[in-house]
C-alpha cells in the first residue's frame, strides 16, 4: 500500500506538496455529487464487477457470461464513493488532516499515502453499495491496484466469494502479493509461476480465456491465410511516449528495453534486407494526432522503406496473420498472440526475474542482438504448428483451454 507503484497518479505527483489537499477535496466534491457508481445489469442479482471505470463494462459482462455466470451489477471505482453521510465526510476529514500535514513535509511516498484518502473513501463507498444490493460474489477486474488485497481482507465478511482476474502477463509483475477467494489465470505462464509466489493466496483457481479473447479469437477459430515468412511485427508498449508523458515508473526499464530492441531490429534488419517490418504502435502512440510523432520516433531507427507503420483504424488483435514472427519487450499481446496459435518472440533485455528457469518460455525470449538474430532466422524456418512443438508451448495455444474444449 506505501511502496508499491499506484497507477493512478503520475510521476510529477511525488513532487506535488498539495497533492493530499486535492486528493481530499475531489473526493469531497464527488461526495457532495453522488454521481451513480453501480448499474444493473440483466443478470444474477448478487454478482457484480468491480472496475476502475465503466468503459469496460459491456466487454467485462460478457467475458464473464460467456465463461460462468451473468453478473446483474457493474460497479466503476471511478465514480465511488458515491454520496454518503454527513458523518461519514467528517470521519473522512478527520482521517486526511494527518496525511495532509505528513505528505506536505516528508515526500517519501507521498503519492501512495496521499492515495491513502481516496483508497478509504472508495473502499466504504465501495462496501455501502455490495450491502445496499446484497451482493455476495465479486469480480475484481483491476487487482493491480494497490489497495485490492486490502479490499479483499475489508471485504471478506461482507462477500461469499471475492474473484480476481489478472491480465494474462507475468502475475510476477504487479500481483506478488494477491489475496482472494477464487484466481482467475488466464496463460499458461500464469500457472507455471503459482508454485514458486508463496504470497499469492487463493482458495481456488480457474482458467478462463485473456480477457480480450471474445472480441478477436473467432477470427482465428477459421480457417485464415497464413503469414508471409520473413515478415516480423514489432508490438509496441509505447515505453517512449510514457516516459515523455511522465507516467510513474514500475521499475520494469521497459522503455529502456524496447529501445534497445529497436537498435537491434535495426542492425538485423540491414543484415538481412529480404525481412520486412511492420510495426504496431500501442493505442496510446495513435491517440490524438500523434501518429505522426510516431512515425518520426521509429525513423530514427529505421529508414522508411524497411518499414510500415499500422494505421490508426488498425487493431493489432485482429491482424496476427499479416505478420509471421512478432517481437516485443512488454506487452499482454504477446500472450494473446501465442493464444492464437502464431510465432511469438520476447525481448527480456534487463528481466532477470523473467521468465523462470523451468518456463519453456525461455525457449523463446532473447535478451541481445545475437540472440536476436539467431531465433528470428531459424524460427522463419518453421511452420506455426512446429514452433509450438518445438518450444514446448501447445500449453499456451486456445485449444489446450477448457472453454473451447466444452464447446
Amino acid at each position: 500500500m506505501v511502496e508499491n507503484v499506484t497507477y493512478r497518479l503520475d510521476q510529477k505527483a511525488a513532487t506535488d506538496r498539495m497533492l493530499a489537499l486535492r486528493i481530499l477535496i475531489r473526493v469531497l466534491r464527488k461526495m457532495r455529487t453522488g454521481v451513480e457508481a453501480i448499474r444493473k445489469r440483466e443478470g444474477l442479482s448478487s454478482v457484480a464487477i468491480v472496475e476502475s471505470a465503466f468503459v469496460f463494462e459491456d466487454l467485462e459482462y460478457d467475458y464473464v457470461k460467456r465463461q460462468r455466470e451473468a453478473p446483474g451489477w457493474f460497479i466503476s471505482k471511478e465514480e465511488l464513493p458515491g454520496k454518503v453521510p454527513s458523518r461519514e465526510t467528517l470521519t473522512l476529514v478527520l482521517f486526511a488532516l494527518p496525511i495532509i500535514l505528513g505528505t506536505f513535509f516528508n515526500s517519501k511516498n507521498r503519492a501512495n499515502r496521499a492515495m491513502h484518502i481516496q483508497i478509504v473513501a472508495e473502499l466504504a463507498g465501495l462496501k455501502n453499495v455490495i450491502q445496499e444490493y446484497g451482493i455476495q460474489r465479486l469480480y475484481d477486474f483491476a487487482p493491480y491496484l494497490i489497495d485490492t488485497n486490502w479490499s479483499y481482507v475489508f471485504l471478506k465478511s461482507t462477500l461469499e466469494t471475492y474473484i480476481k482476474l489478472p491480465s494474462p502477463g507475468p502475475l510476477s509483475t504487479h500481483h506478488e502479493i494477491l489475496l482472494c477467494d477464487e484466481l482467475i489465470l488466464s496463460s499458461a505462464y500464469q500457472e507455471e509461476e503459482i508454485p514458486h509466489l508463496p504470497n499469492v493466496q487463493f482458495g481456488t483457481v480457474s482458467k478462463w480465456v485473456p480477457e480480450y479473447a471474445f472480441t478477436y479469437i473467432d477470427r482465428y477459430l477459421s480457417a485464415i491465410e497464413e503469414p508471409h515468412t520473413q515478415t516480423i511485427g514489432y508490438y509496441s508498449h509505447g515505453g517512449w511516449l510514457r516516459r515523455a508523458d511522465g507516467h510513474t515508473d514500475d521499475g520494469l526499464n521497459i522503455p529502456e528495453a524496447e529501445e534497445q530492441l529497436l537498435k537491434d531490429l535495426s542492425v538485423f534488419l540491414e543484415a538481412n534486407p529480404s525481412f520486412q517490418l511492420k510495426i504496431f504502435p500501442h493505442p496510446k502512440e495513435k491517440k490524438g494526432g500523434l501518429i505522426d510523432n510516431t512515425r518520426s520516433f521509429y525513423e530514427q531507427f529505421f529508414k522508411k522503406e524497411q518499414f510500415t507503420l499500422a494505421g490508426a483504424e488498425e487493431r493489432t488483435a485482429m491482424a496476427f496473420e499479416q505478420i509471421d514472427i512478432a517481437v516485443a519487450a512488454f506487452s499482454t499481446i504477446l500472450y494473446e498472440r501465442l493464444f492464437c496459435g502464431y510465432k511469438t518472440l520476447i525481448g527480456n533485455y534487463g528481466m532477470d526475474h523473467f521468465p523462470m528457469k523451468a518456463s519453456p518460455l525461455n525457449n523463446i525470449c532473447f535478451n541481445d542482438r545475437s540472440s536476436l538474430s539467431e531465433k528470428l532466422l531459424s524460427n522463419s524456418a518453421v511452420n506455426r504448428d512446429e514452433f509450438f512443438v518445438k518450444h514446448g508451448l501447445t500449453r499456451y495455444r486456445h485449444h489446450s483451454y477448457s472453454y473451447f474444449q466444452n464447446t
